[in-house]
């Protein structure tokens, strides 16, 4: 789903598919930026409701091309993303193919994660349990760049 058109076509789309891959940058061009946010979120709670996988494409860590780290907005976006219920993410090539392809690939992977637990709260609990508890298990010890001092 990259226009105009293909929102206005979802249903049918959904019905007629056997999964769904959501082109920010494309939805990006035809709306207004704090409206593709919004798209993203209904396709993903549809695509959920229907039983289809869902993937997110586009801007996805984009900054690691270049830089070791991401930003708190990129963790963010992709753990956004788990919650909400997609299926999986691109990486774009700039990212995977840029100067810190395994750095790109380990952060996001970090970030899933880090949601995936968080949607059981069971085991989110357990694994705060493991750590020291609670928010001084959120606030953990580990760093999620190299370098980077705690």
């Amino acid at each position: 789903i990259e226009t105009r058109a293909g929102l206005k076509n979802f249903e049918a789309i959904l019905k007629a598919s056997d999964g769904i891959l959501v082109s920010r940058s494309g939805l990006a061009l035809e709306m207004p930026l704090e409206r593709t946010v919004l798209a993203q979120k209904a396709i993903i709670s549809r695509c959920n409701a229907m039983g289809k996988p869902v993937i997110i494409s586009s801007q996805v860590m984009e900054s690691m091309a270049f830089s070791v780290c991401p930003s708190l907005a990129e963790v963010s976006d992709v753990a956004n993303a788990v919650l909400d219920g997609t299926d999986s993410l691109v990486l774009p090539a700039a990212t995977s193919q840029g100067a810190f392809p395994e750095a790109a690939v380990l952060a996001c992977s970090r970030a899933c994660c880090e949601a995936e637990a968080a949607m059981d709260q069971e085991a989110a609990a357990w694994a705060a349990s493991q750590r020291g508890g609670a928010l001084g298990e959120i606030a953990g010890e580990d760093n999620m760049c190299p370098g980077e001092e705690v």
